[in-house]
């Protein structure tokens, strides 16, 4: 469960890092995502890829065109020291580190590497590859990320046709010296899209990657079971969805997160625009931004998780665990599509697991669902709890504990501690009988 911090370098001054770090680990978040060179059109300093005080990643520059463009071959040492850093200092609060090392952004200059790989060409992008793989070989909390709202067609924004050939060319430097950390990449082809947006969606690079990321902003079950389905699947994960505070209420948000967690996802990256700056928050200020509503319900799916098998649940497609009650799944794939937004989604996802050992129901609306008790273990009590994800808290279901047999209807106990419809439903091996 990662947080998207992508602009924490060019804003956090060391101490404001340690706070965030410690703040995000003890809401039990697992991981934090970061561009290593944010551009100043996307979020960063008005000295284009600079960090706080006011390092620059390269200390030469080439000319094309007459524009010039950092020289990718000088890296300069003071910027990667402070990458280190924080990567180290991630590792000790047991943060595992998402560094964006290709950000693409929207294409355009100032706006991310895209223009600068270009001007340097595919052999000096090979070598940047082949810097960052010897420098964080050894470093053990790290997952590579690449891509930023990356079109692999090259006619969205200022994106180029010839910018995957760039990327594979750092992502196999950075593999020919490190053979051993994570590759995941982000595209957005510009919806509607067919395929909800994948790493798979590009055949140039998703070969290099190792985790399917799914970018999306409209109910997240779809593209995530899509990616799911694939003949030759990768693990699937949640890259981008819609942040809390852009748009959607925060029931929304948990909405998206809990989608995610019953659908057959390996992990999410979460997002709040208290993390969008313009200039430093105030060391005083910092607390209060990091215990968004958002962030303190994702600590509780966190918490709810943590004593689980969750890797052992399969997403239950063919209805055999809730036969009746789930609502209409969204399939169009499309954000053109007026059904395909997430606040008019009441959609019920559930898992099971594959020993039948565990079964989880998310219910967005208060709608009644049938469960196939015979779905779990033959033999064995089933015991069902209520989940509020609103606070953390647990309740009994009427009549637990249940046999494995059947069928039994369940109904939400009415609105949970914030007054909203949706809750979870857990159901776990039990006792012989």
């Amino acid at each position: 469960m990662a947080d998207s911090a992508w602009t924490i370098l060019s804003y956090f001054s060391p101490a404001q890092q340690a706070t965030y770090c410690a703040t995000r680990a003890g809401q039990r978040f697992t991981a934090v995502l970061f561009s290593m060179m944010v551009g100043s059109n996307e979020g960063g300093n008005v000295i284009p890829f600079s960090l706080l005080d006011g390092e620059v990643p390269f200390t030469g520059t080439v000319r094309v065109h007459g524009v010039s463009y950092p020289d990718i071959s000088k890296p300069n040492p003071a910027y990667w020291a402070e990458i280190d850093s924080f990567i180290k200092l991630a590792g000790s609060y047991n943060l595992c580190v998402i560094p964006v090392a290709t950000d693409t952004g929207n294409g355009q200059l100032k706006s991310c590497t895209l223009p600068t790989f270009r001007a340097n060409g595919v052999a000096k992008c090979r070598a940047f590859g082949a810097f960052l793989g010897n420098r964080y070989k050894n470093f053990p909390n790290i997952i590579w990320q690449h891509g930023n709202d990356y079109n692999r067609t090259g006619n969205f924004y200022g994106q180029q046709p010839g910018d995957s050939q760039l990327m594979a060319a750092v992502i196999n430097g950075i593999k020919s010296a490190d053979n051993h950390h994570l590759h995941t990449l982000e595209c957005d082809s510009g919806e509607p899209s067919p395929t909800c947006d994948l790493s798979s969606d590009d055949t140039t690079l998703y070969p290099l990657v190792d985790i399917n990321e799914v970018y999306s902003y409209i109910p997240n079950y779809a593209p995530i079971l899509l990616g799911y389905n694939l003949p030759f699947p990768k693990p699937v994960i949640l890259g981008e969805n819609g942040y809390e505070g852009q748009g959607l209420l925060v029931p929304d948000v948990r909405k998206q997160d809990w989608w995610i967690a019953t659908s057959g996802a390996a992990g999410q990256c979460w997002g709040t625009n208290n993390m969008s700056f313009s200039t430093s928050p105030s060391s005083g200020s910092l607390p209060g931004l990091l215990a968004s509503p958002g962030a303190i319900q994702m600590s509780y799916l966190a918490s709810f998780f943590s004593t689980l098998s969750w890797w052992k649940l399969v997403p239950d497609q063919s209805n055999v665990f809730v036969t009746a009650g789930k609502g209409i799944a969204f399939s169009n794939c499309g954000i053109a599509d007026a059904s395909g937004t997430v606040a008019a989604d009441g959609y019920s996802t559930a898992s099971i697991a594959a020993d039948q050992t565990l079964g989880i129901v998310y219910l967005p609306t208060g709608y009644t669902i049938t469960v196939n008790m015979g779905a779990f273990a033959a033999g064995f009590k089933v015991n069902a709890r209520w989940f509020d994800p609103t606070n953390g808290t647990y309740t009994l279901v009427t009549g637990s504990p249940f046999a494995a047999t059947g069928s039994q209807v369940f109904a939400p106990p009415g609105q949970n501690s914030q007054g909203q419809a949706d809750w979870v439903i857990v159901f776990q091996q039990g006792s012989r009988g």
